[in-house]
């Protein structure tokens, strides 16, 4: 009983230990090696494996032996043997169908695969982004309550010289108390924040994640450089996927047909009694009815369907390109006027309040009001940031995937 007191406070204790903080590049690499993208890698491998092995043959031999024996007269009783071998073939272009079929199967499936990697990697890049900015905006109010402390303690001291009254000082320390909870609000963000990215990357521990390093600022071209977007949208995996369905759709069809096609059998028959006859046999079973209509009917319908998904992903996509290079110019607009406008005036404000409030010009409610719109600018920064950095990243993950060998990041 004495070790156990002590063996189970250990495990209550226990927590497990932090894992590394990813870099941005770290994480969006992690994140194409998720046990799911693995799979389905394999997946796609053991596709090929298998349509490599394909034979170009769609039927196959046939031996039938025919043992027997003569009846009577009594001295024609004796051991005869008749055996039989055949071979069909598919004339109607089976083979071709079926190779062709299967490999627009696994186009589709390394589609799918691309489609779900790109995926991945923007999940995991907007996880990492919204950890960067729980960290900010953590640091960002945990100054703000700094402050908050200090010119509490400020007018506390004002109070007790009597230059303000005790409604000041009440005032005071419901910014500070105020700020606390912001400060306890972020501290639980950051934590929801770095469980999603330990999710978004597939970390197996199970451990919330930490960021390093800076924002990624990639090097994107200028919109006005960019041409015939439609032809790049049309390019992206999503857009790519529904295409790559379609000629599936079609494919499996004509091979569904020309499986109901005519075939031809070629073969040799033996007659083994007194001696041995030999015989060849030709064979055709025609086509004349089914044509294979009762599957035929669902692929055709599924390539209708799958062309029509086609035409809207790919005009899905297109608005999706276009949307993320506004963004991009939307997000950096939006950041510069923080940097350049606002925050520098609340800034000067912040600092004139303060000087008047030491002369005795202004009330401790006007240097409050005037911090609170400070803070919350600081925090509008952090978000501001943080969107440019997603809108660039998306919008150069989504070139890459429709021009692999432009820009790189």
């Amino acid at each position: 009983m004495r070790y156990l007191v002590p063996l189970l406070w250990s495990v209550l204790c226990w927590s497990p230990a932090a894992a590394e903080p990813l870099t941005f590049a770290d994480a969006v690499a992690q994140a194409a090696t998720r046990a799911d993208l693995q799979a389905g890698d394999a997946g796609v491998r053991a596709h090929r494996a298998l349509a490599r092995q394909l034979s170009g043959q769609t039927g196959h031999p046939s031996v039938i032996i025919y043992p027997g024996w003569r009846f009577g007269p009594s001295d024609s009783e004796r051991f005869e043997l008749q055996a039989q071998a055949t071979h069909e073939w598919n004339i109607a272009g089976l083979s071709t169908a079926r190779r062709d079929a299967l490999k627009a199967e696994g186009d589709v499936l390394q589609a799918a695969l691309q489609d779900q990697a790109m995926g991945a990697r923007l999940t995991a890049a907007r996880a990492w982004i919204d950890r960067w900015a729980a960290q900010a905006r953590l640091e960002a109010v945990e100054a703000a309550h700094a402050q908050a402390v200090r010119f509490a303690a400020l007018v506390e001291q004002a109070v007790s010289a009597g230059a303000v009254t005790a409604d000041a000082l009440a005032e005071a320390r419901a910014e500070a108390a105020e700020a606390q909870l912001a400060v306890v609000d972020a501290e639980g963000n950051l934590v929801d924040a770095g469980h999603a990215l330990a999710r978004a990357v597939g970390e197996p521990t199970g451990v919330a994640l930490a960021v390093a390093g800076e924002l990624p600022t990639p090097a994107l071209p200028d919109a006005a450089s960019l041409t015939d977007l439609s032809a790049r949208a049309a390019a992206l995996p999503s857009a790519t996927r529904q295409r790559l369905a379609a000629l599936a759709a079609e494919a499996r069809a004509v091979e569904v047909r020309a499986a109901a096609g005519t075939r031809m059998q070629l073969g040799a028959m033996l007659q083994v009694d007194d001696g041995v006859v030999g015989f060849g046999t030709v064979g055709f079973t025609w086509a004349a009815f089914d044509h294979g209509e009762r599957d035929r009917a669902g692929a055709r319908a599924e390539a209708q369907r799958a062309r029509g998904a086609a035409e809207r992903a790919t005009r899905l996509a297109a608005h999706q390109l276009n949307q993320a290079l506004h963004e991009v110019e939307h997000a950096r607009e939006n950041e510069a006027a923080l940097d350049d406008g606002l925050l520098p005036a609340l800034t000067a404000l912040v600092d004139v309040r303060d000087r008047a409030f030491a002369a005795g010009q202004v009330t401790v409610f006007d240097v409050l009001r005037a911090r609170a719109r400070l803070a919350a600018g600081r925090r509008a920064r952090v978000a501001a940031r943080a969107n440019r950095a997603w809108a660039e990243v998306t919008a150069w993950t989504l070139l890459a995937a429709a021009a692999p060998q432009e820009e790189s990041l």
